[in-house]
């Protein structure tokens, strides 16, 4: 079992990020804040559109707030892959060509999962002409990432201040990927519940693009068999 390198936790920049986050964190669960906002719209299923109570607070924060999940991700999973992590982070901001490709790839990873599923979203919502219950789905699936991002966020403190092992790592940020699927595939049932015809065509949807990946996930994990 491969332990977390304790350079992490005297790495002067990934502390400093973290501090960062938590401060956008705290900022974002205020009054009106994006994450209470976007709590707000996980659970609400059976509006197009939502009406929060006055604009959101802290608005100029979203960049941040929707880079958190795939950064932390990326970060998480780098220690994971390459033992060396915390010595390859050594040097950051300044970072050879090669490490930066690495961890532009763990970072690129998730966003790159989402980025495809939105567009399987919108295109689908094209075809269909933008049907109400899709344009749901797609709010769904932001939200269930922006909040996501609390979870990446705290497993990588936990890694860099509690020096996690990577296989806890690993079953940690798998368990975080698969909950966030879980949450939106369960939405995506439940939004098209009312409607049979559309029901089956997201249960078709869903088990083409969101089920078969966890399905994959198990089976590699022994828990397929």
């Amino acid at each position: 079992m491969q332990l977390i390198p304790a350079q992490l936790a005297s790495n002067a920049v990934l502390i400093a990020l973290i501090l960062l986050y938590a401060i956008i964190d705290i900022l974002a669960w205020s009054r009106n804040g994006i994450f209470v906002q976007e709590l707000k719209a996980l659970k609400d299923t059976s509006n197009e559109r939502t009406f929060s109570e006055g604009e959101k607070r802290f608005s100029r924060l979203n960049p941040f707030i929707f880079m958190q999940y795939y950064l932390f991700f990326g970060l998480s999973l780098l220690t994971v892959i390459f033992p060396d992590a915390g010595q390859m982070l050594q040097t950051l901001p300044a970072i050879s060509a090669d490490i930066a490709l690495k961890l532009a790839f763990c970072i690129g990873l998730p966003l790159f999962w989402y980025l495809l599923q939105r567009f399987m979203h919108v295109w689908i919502n094209f075809i269909f002409g933008g049907h109400p219950h899709l344009i749901i789905l797609v709010r769904i699936y932001k939200s269930t990432h922006l909040l996501a991002g609390l979870f990446t966020w705290a497993l990588f403190t936990a890694v860099v201040t509690w020096q996690l092992s990577s296989t806890t790592t690993a079953i940690l940020l798998i368990g975080i990927f698969i909950i966030t699927q879980l949450v939106f595939i369960f939405s995506g049932i439940k939004i098209f519940l009312r409607d049979f015809g559309s029901l089956c065509l997201i249960i078709v949807y869903l088990c083409a693009l969101e089920i078969a990946p966890l399905a994959v996930i198990a089976i590699k994990m022994g828990l397929g068999k």
